[in-house]
């Protein structure tokens, strides 16, 4: 089934949801604008669905909205082989839903061109929740709380595991450009990390106790440099490969809290140029 070519507009009505989708299959969503809509669409189960060229802003008195992605049951896996491709969430002074984009169990999905910006500072672009593996995602992410959030959530005690990151750029997230809460073997590739302004006293990336196993390769920190800012923060995380990453114009490279940290690797990496601080700050 195709849907082609539509403007959802909310205008002031609050709790508007565009699209839903349950155990679809083979879905086509193509060239969709949503405009205040609570949530943009909702695909539960099913698989190999298409969401290309769509938007989404908010209105005069709405925010841009969410979607939500995945399997709400916790037997199953959703929306295996979908794909997402040049999805746009548009600046707007209305803000955005938080989180903007919920994955839940999704499996081997890929999410190129993603490009998002804000100018609230305090919502979640990416919530990445529960057994989701292999998600790969390309795009941007300008001006939100934390730009990507790995957790286990509600259900199951599953963590996200397997999904990667490549080329995706993180600017001016006032909380965490990447929060691990919880998750194995997720991967970071070539992203650079800035703030020029607003998160300048945060850590960029946070990888909490249940962090395990993730691999950063090629990220590039820059900004971080006001007091309390730092590239890495390690809280009790283990088995993370830092390899051939920097930190550059910023306070501290990396900070490590408390004690618990076990077999972290850094390696080929430089937290040198340009910095106020210490390269190690902690245990």
């Amino acid at each position: 089934m195709d849907i082609v070519g539509l403007s959802i507009q909310a205008g002031s009505v609050s709790g508007v949801k565009g699209i839903l989708g349950v155990g679809c299959n083979r879905l086509n969503m193509l060239d969709i604008g949503f405009f205040g809509c609570n949530e943009n669409f909702r695909l539960d189960g099913g698989g190999w669905n298409r969401v290309i060229n769509c938007e989404t802003s908010g209105s005069a008195t709405r925010p841009s909205g969410s979607f939500w992605i995945g399997s709400s049951d916790d037997t199953k896996y959703g929306n295996v082989f979908s794909i997402i491709e040049n999805y746009q969430v548009r600046v707007t002074a209305t803000g955005t839903a938080d989180p903007v984009c919920t994955f839940r169990r999704a499996v081997a999905m890929k999410i190129t061109n993603l490009i998002a910006s804000s100018v609230v500072f305090n919502s979640t672009l990416l919530l990445i929740e529960n057994d989701c593996q292999g998600l790969q995602f390309t795009g941007s992410c300008v001006g939100f709380g934390v730009g990507a959030w790995l957790r286990k959530g509600s259900g199951v005690d599953k963590a996200p595991i397997f999904n990667s990151f490549t080329d995706f750029e993180f600017d001016q997230n006032t909380t965490n450009s990447i929060l691990i809460d919880a998750g194995e073997n997720n991967r970071f590739t070539s992203c650079p990390i800035t703030s020029s302004d607003i998160g300048t006293g945060t850590k960029a990336i946070y990888l909490g106790p249940d962090s395990r196993a993730n691999r950063f390769a090629g990220v590039h920190v820059a900004g971080y440099y006001s007091a309390n800012g730092a590239g890495w923060l390690f809280d009790q995380s283990s088995d993370n490969t830092l390899d051939n990453c920097t930190v550059s114009g910023g306070n501290v490279g990396i900070v490590a809290n408390g004690t618990g940290h076990t077999n972290n690797i850094v390696q080929n990496s430089d937290f040198g140029e340009n910095m106020i601080g210490s390269a190690v700050v902690g245990d």
